[in-house]
């Protein structure tokens, strides 16, 4: 049964209902927990006065970084009770350092600085996947690696580097394809 409430307000009655146990009468669950240290997150629930409480769990995350919240962020509370569970990861985390510019000796230095392990490929440059290939011995300066600058990590992830191969084309394809 809705509960009816006036109000007056400047000589005008306005009539409002409320719908006991309805969204109407509900809150919905902050956003922006995601991603956030935990006491950011509580900070956040506390001042828009939501019962909390805090699971932690081991994952590659950096340390004390929210990562699920129950409801979900944006959700309506359940029954109207302002409650929410927010999970915390207590394992660690690298962000992978951007190596591309660098030399190997270089590369590798700096993840290891970082507690990532460092893998090297060599490639004949793009387009000479078909011919045959003089290799002078030099290489390029890695051009590309994986995972990419910026992304998030468990430590002692092992991170690809590519470089070229420096020398001559010497044959190339036929018509019949690869010699």
């Amino acid at each position: 049964m809705p509960v009816q409430v006036f109000f007056k307000l400047a000589g005008l009655c306005l009539l409002a209902f409320f719908f006991p146990g309805s969204a109407m009468a509900q809150d919905t669950m902050p956003t922006g927990l995601i991603g956030k240290n935990r006491d950011d997150a509580i900070q956040i629930l506390v001042d828009n006065s939501v019962e909390y409480q805090v699971l932690y769990r081991n994952t590659c995350n950096h340390h004390m970084t929210v990562i699920e919240t129950d409801p979900k962020e944006g959700a309506t509370f359940a029954g109207g009770f302002r409650f929410a569970t927010i999970t915390v990861t207590t394992g660690s985390a690298e962000t992978v350092p951007n190596i591309v510019g660098l030399d190997p000796g270089a590369a590798q230095r700096t993840l290891n600085n970082k507690n990532l392990k460092f893998k090297l490929e060599n490639r004949i440059p793009d387009g000479h996947w078909c011919s045959i290939w003089q290799h002078d011995g030099s290489y390029t300066d890695i051009y590309l690696q994986s995972p990419p600058a910026g992304r998030v990590v468990c430590p002692e992830s092992v991170v690809t580097a590519t470089r070229d191969e420096r020398g001559r084309r010497i044959s190339q394809m036929t018509p019949r394809g690869c010699l």
